[in-house]
């Protein structure tokens, strides 16, 4: 079993960037999905997850885009991301992480990740993401179906 851990820039620093909402005004600007390829256009998918068990069946990766989410309204998100080995997920080093409502986050280019999750209930997310309309907008790995402890 996976536990689950709050997410920090500095647990997370290996996989992407956190965004913590400021208590008051407005943060600096930070960088986020970067694109290696010129081709390749920022688009937005808007999505209304539903509140379901904490477990991931798939990991996935975008070599040349970062993946950015944005936490539009509702409860914590599960953030599922592995290290590489050889070209597919490191399941043994699988690490999770709980997003707080007023936090989002950023893949790095070629991080492996599960499908974000909703823990606390129906959740509103932004995602983010550089796509030319290739095969290699994405890579997606079936894995043995996995739990992770909230």
């Amino acid at each position: 079993m996976i536990h689950a851990v709050k997410l920090t820039a500095a647990a997370f620093a290996r996989y992407g960037t956190v965004l913590d909402m400021p208590a008051t005004g407005r943060s600096t600007p930070i960088p986020v999905l970067a694109n290696l390829r010129p081709s390749a256009a920022a688009m937005v998918t808007l999505m209304r997850l539903p509140h379901l068990p904490p477990r991931f069946e798939a990991m996935e990766r975008h070599r040349h885009s970062g993946q950015c989410f944005l936490n539009l309204g509702g409860g914590r998100l599960l953030v599922v991301v592995a290290p590489d080995a050889g070209g597919a997920p490191d399941l043994a080093r699988v690490e999770a992480f709980l997003a707080a409502p007023d936090q989002g986050f950023d893949y790095a280019p070629g991080t492996w990740h599960a499908g974000v999750a909703s823990i606390d209930g129906p959740s509103l997310v932004a995602a983010l993401l550089c796509r030319d309309g290739t095969p290699d907008d994405v890579e997606v790995a079936p894995v043995t179906p996995q739990d992770v402890a909230v």
